[in-house]
């Protein structure tokens, strides 16, 4: 133990960490372009075909520009499925980023490897930037290094360091990270210096990501528990940042960023209801995911569950971190910063790789929690005190120092997994003269967002787009009857049509209703039954005829796209649910 705790309190630590991190995240080298990597390859090439004409290599986080004509004519082509809102805005700024990403495609733009390589480099940056930072706050100790190491292998940032995607959060993480260390000089030590510098690199947090706002939580917890200055001259040093908080969303505003209708991004300034319920369900499964175990994701499987047993584990470890916490202001300020560090995130779906700045205190908190139980005379506490003690420490000592190491290196592979799938569907799908000048109708689909959206990315990549229209999306069984050469309807046994893309259903303020019509260039839909907002049986008018040579038809079947003929005029057929596995 002592050698363990000598190493720990060594001073060239936050380099070492950095290398360990780098090192347990080496597989990310070989993932190659995954998901949205592929779209900000088609548009840092020129090719803005598949997304809002407005996007361009610094305006590359635009998914969808709120224009009304742009989303009907990506409707059109097939990259949105007909049941998108037509007023839907995906737009983030992150021009930093977005300045990193056309850095690669000057100097390797056919080398996804050295795209990693910059990557994993900010990675490294960012530990090593952390540690130092868990020095000024806690000392030197070997709780410091301990808080160092745990963060630098924490499973969570898998998906951070293997998606060149996820770059923008590396970067803000960089930048808060300086900021925070700088602010802390400036205002425990007098560096003037961190007067200019502290709210600079905020800005380039900001510049880099929205995640940088969640820099303000720990501004905030900094002045209410590390300083001892009046409470006026914490506030007033407070002010730079509001200021610069202030013209960044100014900014932000005018150039129209941000999200509308788009049910996994919440806005709190335009919707704070909604909001405030988002943050009741996912806050609790963000802690517990940090924590403890599952991951954050699997709340999007087992949400209720998954809510439950996060509030009781939650309860259970204030009450075990409340002495800790009551005696000494660290911890405090640890905590104060975690629990801020929420309030940015869960306005997203709840996802492991938005989880960087929360286990910033987590695991400082949980590290100073180790060292004050070292120094705790066990003999003074009860037994029931001592049981669950030492339970705990095992547990986080299994789950942050064995799985966490286990688990980094595996979850910097995820996306280049899910990629692999979305190559896997893509490659179902022909691609021969024989199907030259053809549309693909795809009846059914597990997912629009992976096995439609993401396969019209690939194709293109590859020089090989295919006009892609689906019919529906989800794991219900469906209906299908012919009504005329030109018409076909199809109803949801249960559910909807829509079910599974959360990403592009309506918002609930402007849900479907029967008797609403979409039309397209090339059929127009008709909504006959809605669920929840959400249409369960739609009639489907196509321009041609079912069978018209034009139309190349598609059902999913055994984890892949099969050729499918529609029924006959009159006739009534069955599909089985649409589900996909890797």
């Amino acid at each position: 133990m002592t050698k363990w705790r000598t190493w720990l309190s060594h001073p060239r630590l936050p380099v070492i960490v950095a290398l360990l991190a780098v090192v347990f995240t080496l597989p990310s080298l070989g993932n190659g372009l995954n998901l949205d990597d592929n779209i900000h390859r088609l548009i840092l090439l020129g090719d803005n075909y598949l997304s809002p004409r407005s996007s361009s290599p610094l305006n590359l986080f635009c998914f969808s520009d709120g224009n009304v004509e742009e989303n009907i004519r990506l409707m059109n082509i097939g990259v949105f499925p007909w049941w998108t809102s037509e007023r839907l805005k995906l737009v983030f700024f992150r021009p930093l980023s977005a300045l990193t990403h056309w850095l690669d495609y000057q100097l390797w733009p056919d080398m996804p490897l050295l795209m990693h390589v910059q990557s994993l480099l900010w990675f490294g940056v960012l530990i090593c930037l952390v540690a130092f930072f868990y020095r000024r706050i806690m000392g030197t100790t070997w709780a410091t290094g301990l808080a160092a190491l745990i963060f630098a292998v924490d499973g969570a940032h898998g998906s951070l360091a293997g998606w060149l995607a996820s770059r923008n959060v590396l970067l803000a993480g960089v930048f808060a990270t300086l900021c925070l260390i700088t602010h802390d000089l400036w205002r425990r030590e007098r560096w003037r210096k961190g007067i200019v510098l502290a709210p600079a690199c905020f800005a380039l947090a900001l510049l880099s990501a929205e995640a940088g706002i969640s820099t303000g939580a720990y501004l905030l917890a900094h002045a209410l528990f590390l300083e001892s200055s009046s409470l006026k001259d914490r506030i007033v040093c407070l002010l730079p940042y509001i200021l610069v908080l202030f013209l960044w969303y100014l900014v932000y505003s005018l150039l129209g960023c941000g999200a509308q209708d788009v049910p996994i991004y919440i806005d709190p300034l335009k919707d704070p209801l909604t909001y405030l319920m988002a943050l009741f369900f996912r806050a609790p499964a963000y802690l517990l995911g940090q924590w403890a175990l599952p991951p954050v994701f699997s709340y999007l499987f087992w949400p209720s569950f998954i809510h439950k047993a996060s509030l009781i584990f939650i309860v259970f470890l204030a009450l075990i971190l409340a002495p800790l916490i009551r005696c000494d202001r660290v911890a405090r300020f640890w905590t104060a910063g975690m629990l801020f560090s929420l309030l940015p995130i869960c306005s997203a779906q709840p996802h492991d790789r938005n989880l960087l700045f929360v286990g910033l205190g987590t695991m400082g908190l949980l590290a100073q929690w180790f060292f004050w139980i070292s120094q705790v005379e066990w003999n003074l506490k009860s037994r029931l005190w001592c049981v669950t003690t030492r339970t705990l420490i095992v547990l986080f000592i299994l789950i942050h120092a064995v799985l966490a190491p286990l688990r980094l290196p595996v979850s910097t592979l995820m996306f280049a997994l899910m990629d692999k799938g979305v190559e896997q569907v893509s490659a179902s799908l022909p691609y021969n003269p024989e199907y030259k000048n053809r549309k693909f109708v795809l009846v059914n689909n597990p997912s629009s967002l992976f096995c439609v959206i993401n396969v019209c990315w690939n194709k293109a990549v590859k020089g090989q787009f295919i006009p892609l229209r689906s019919l529906t999306s989800g794991d219900s069984p469906l209906i299908l009857r012919c009504i005329d050469l030109r018409t076909i309807e199809i109803r949801a046994e249960k559910g909807s049509l829509t079910d599974i893309d959360t990403v592009f259903v309506r918002n609930k303020r402007f849900s479907m209703h029967p008797g609403q019509r979409v039309e397209l260039n090339d059929m127009s839909i008709e909504i006959l039954e809605v669920n929840d907002g959400l249409p369960s049986a739609a009639k489907f008018l196509f321009s041609v005829h079912l069978n018209d040579s034009g139309l190349a038809w598609f059902r999913w079947q055994d984890n892949k796209y099969v050729p499918f003929t529609p029924p006959a005029v009159g006739e009534t057929i069955t599909l089985e649910g649409a589900r996909f596995s890797m």
